[in-house]
């Protein structure tokens, strides 16, 4: 999102959850996650801001059907199928609408009890404009001030989270949108800002007790006199509440979206002659700035045109997978395609494309769309051929010589 690899990078505070109530039983809630399987190596042990001391899911099994994704949660004692599709648009020969800053989460309930039920989805999501780094522990260390704010228009809820009073041309500087289409949606733009862990306390009681979320976060308590946090922790939910008669299903869905429009070309990451370090530490602008202004409006445009961006990923998806070619040959080609949509390739505002050879966890591998990697490549070519055009455009005019 920050248009720099790093791998194991967990964002704190930031988790789905889901809230439901039988009738004539008492209420559950449930982070959507499965429990941690392994021993933390941590020194502090597992970072506050995952809340693992919250109930979580018993399992998840994951199924791929690129660029669908869809994860089955279980739990013993909910009486509920749930059902995640997580997707990002893709489309051939459409390299505005496959580079959309986003994607959707639909969660599909069933009510399997034979009773009626009540069922809430909830995202939640830190503020990490500004990232500057992240200690592991409960530190997200951010440049300016965070700021989250409510939205509301026609048939969506959601929060903006932004930071204004930073400097725009900043290669940290950006904004981000989560918004739900469903209409009955409550909203909590900011956690309490108590000391310790108030804001998660007061959260998850406020979403335990009826699914929904108050704005209102004030307390009379005298808490603790030690704060939550050095840096601002700005931590915002939306939640979407419908009612389930015994056998129904509904969908809950939220889009989230983010737009930092400022990047190094090649991070100066310590591959670079001192010489040549002027021209890593230049910062350019990404292509799809200058498609949407922010993350709103990028959201905006995505749930505006949700039926065609998902219907001709769809197809993609369904031509790609209905072949006759064996299934490790198809996970072959999808490997392919997921490095076009990973940090090892980028596009600058006027257009232009680029790529490392790879990346390591947090930089990098050879910068310049090295032609002894590039050339060989195959799948951007038959995908999006302006993209190749303009490699080789590179490749040809400006990185060879007369001679």
């Amino acid at each position: 999102m920050m248009n720099h690899p790093d791998k194991g990078l967990k964002i704190p505070y930031t988790f789905f959850s889901i809230w439901s109530r039988t009738e004539g039983e008492a209420a559950k809630a449930s982070v959507l996650e499965v429990q941690p399987r392994c021993i933390n190596e941590k020194a502090l042990g597992y970072p506050s801001g995952y809340l693992y001391g919250l109930p979580r899911m018993e399992s998840c099994t994951m199924e791929t059907n690129y660029p669908f994704f869809r994860y089955q949660f279980k739990k013993s004692n909910l009486p509920l199928d749930i059902e995640l599709e997580a997707f990002t648009p893709f489309i051939p020969l459409d390299e505005r609408n496959s580079g959309i800053p986003g994607f959707r989460m639909k969660y599909t309930v069933t009510n399997r009890s034979e009773k009626e039920a009540e069922v809430a989805v909830c995202g939640t999501m830190y503020n990490f404009t500004g990232f500057e780094s992240y200690d592991g522990y409960d530190r997200l260390y951010q440049e300016g001030t965070p700021r989250n704010t409510k939205v509301e228009a026609e048939g969506v809820t959601g929060i903006v989270y932004d930071n204004p009073d930073m400097d725009h041309g900043a290669v940290n500087y950006g904004s981000l949108a989560l918004m739900t289409t469903n209409g009955s949606a409550t909203c909590k733009p900011y956690w309490q800002d108590g000391g310790w862990w108030d804001g998660a306390e007061e959260f998850w009681q406020d979403f335990r007790e009826d699914g929904e979320l108050h704005e209102d976060v004030s307390s009379q308590a005298v808490g603790s006199n030690i704060a939550a946090s050095i840096a601002p922790r700005r931590v915002g939910s939306i939640s979407a509440k419908e009612t389930l008669k015994p056998g129904e299903s509904k969908e809950f869905l939220f889009y989230f979206t983010w737009h930092f429009p400022n990047r190094y070309g090649w991070w100066p990451d310590g591959h670079c002659r001192p010489s040549e370090k002027s021209l890593y530490d230049r910062i350019w602008q990404n292509y799809y700035s200058t498609q949407w202004k922010d993350a709103q409006e990028a959201a905006e445009y995505f749930i505006s045109n949700i039926e065609m961006l998902e219907g001709t990923s769809r197809r993609f998806a369904d031509a790609l997978y209905s072949t006759t070619l064996d299934a490790d040959v198809i996970e072959s080609l999808v490997s392919a395609i997921t490095v076009m949509r990973s940090n090892t390739c980028f596009r600058i505002a006027d257009g232009r494309f680029f790529a490392w050879e790879g990346c390591f966890e947090h930089a990098g591998s050879c910068a310049g769309t090295c032609t002894h990697v590039w050339n060989y490549a195959q799948a951007l070519a038959f995908l999006f051929p302006a993209l190749e055009r303009s490699a080789r455009r590179t490749e040809f005019l400006e990185e060879t010589d007369e001679e």
